[in-house]
C-alpha cells in the first residue's frame, strides 16, 4: 500500500507495470458494489482533475466525453458510478461501472493527491540523482553544480552503493571531486565491492585525486595497501616479462611506498 489505510473499504497501490490500482469494498442492501480501478500513473493527474469536478456537478458528464460520475442508490450518503470508455486509439486504460460513495469518493480524490505529491517527489530526486552521478562521471563541473544547486543528494547512491564521489575519484576528476567534498559528500562512502573513493582512485592510478582527498582526511587500511601490493607485485613480474615497461612497474612501486607512508603517519597521529 502506499499510504497508511485509514478506510477499510478503499485500497490503493502502485504497480510495477505502471499502474495505480484502486480497490474498493461497499455492501448495499446485502448487494456487493465493489470496484476495481486501474490508473495509467501518468494519468493521475487528469483522474483527480476530472473526479474533482465531478463530485461538484455529479449528474452529467465532465471533465471530458470519456469520464463522467453520477448520482445512484436510495442511501442519504450517495454512491457515486464513474463511467469512463477507452479513449480511440488507446491501447490500455478505461474503466466501467465503479461505484462509490460520496465521502470515499472525497478519500480517493485526497489520497491520489497524496501519492501524485509523493510520486512527483520521488521521480525529481531520482532524476537529480541520476544527473549528479552521469556528471561526475563524465567530469562536467557545470552540470555537477547544478544537479546540486537543485537539490541533489551529493550522497545519493547508485546501483551499486557508489557516490557521486567513488566515481569521480575512480575516474580521476579532480575538479568534480573538489566540489563534492565542498558539497558534504561522505569520503568514506563503501561501494557493494568496498571499496572508498579513496580506494577506488588508488587502485585506478589517480594520484592527484589520492593526494586531494588524503589532505581531506581520507583513511588508508590495510585492505588497500594489500591490493596494492599485489597490483605492484603483478607490474614488476610483468615487467620482467616484457609485458608491460620498467617504468609502470616503478611508478606504481613508489605509490605504494607513498600510501605506505602516508598510512605509517595516519597511525601516529591516531596514536599520539
Amino acid at each position: 500500500m502506499i499510504d497508511e489505510n485509514t478506510n477499510d473499504r478503499l485500497f490503493i497501490k502502485k504497480s510495477e507495470s505502471g499502474f495505480v490500482e484502486v480497490l474498493y469494498y461497499e455492501i448495499d442492501d446485502g448487494l456487493d458494489l465493489g470496484s476495481r480501478l486501474y490508473i495509467e500513473q501518468a494519468s493521475v493527474p487528469t483522474f483527480i482533475e476530472m473526479l474533482s469536478q465531478c463530485l461538484s456537478v455529479y449528474g452529467r458528464r465532465c471533465g471530458n466525453d470519456s469520464f463522467q460520475i453520477y448520482d445512484s442508490g436510495h442511501q442519504p450518503q450517495s454512491f457515486y458510478n464513474i463511467d469512463n470508455r477507452r479513449a480511440d486509439g488507446v491501447q490500455y486504460s478505461g474503466l466501467s461501472g465503479f461505484t462509490i460513495t460520496k465521502s470515499d469518493a472525497e478519500d480517493l480524490l485526497k489520497r491520489l493527491s497524496d501519492l501524485t505529491a509523493k510520486t512527483s517527489t520521488e521521480s525529481i530526486r531520482e532524476m537529480l540523482k541520476r544527473q549528479l552521478l552521469e556528471a561526475a562521471a563524465n567530469g562536467d563541473l557545470n552540470a555537477v553544480g547544478n544537479a546540486l544547486t537543485s537539490g541533489a543528494d551529493v550522497n545519493a547512491h547508485g546501483q551499486y552503493k557508489q557516490s557521486a564521489l567513488n566515481i569521480a575519484a575512480e575516474k580521476g576528476h579532480l575538479y568534480a571531486v573538489a566540489i563534492l567534498l565542498a558539497a558534504g559528500a561522505d569520503i568514506e562512502n563503501f561501494d557493494v565491492a568496498d571499496k572508498s573513493p579513496l580506494m577506488a582512485a588508488a587502485f585506478a592510478g589517480k594520484i592527484k585525486v589520492v593526494d586531494l582527498l588524503l589532505r581531506h582526511g581520507a583513511v588508508i587500511n590495510r585492505d588497500l595497501l594489500n591490493s596494492l601490493k599485489l597490483k605492484v607485485d603483478i607490474f614488476e613480474e610483468n615487467a620482467g616479462a616484457g609485458m608491460v615497461s620498467s617504468d609502470e612497474a616503478v611508478a606504481w612501486r613508489k605509490f605504494s611506498d607513498f600510501m605506505i607512508e602516508k598510512w605509517q603517519k595516519q597511525n601516529e597521529m591516531a596514536s599520539s
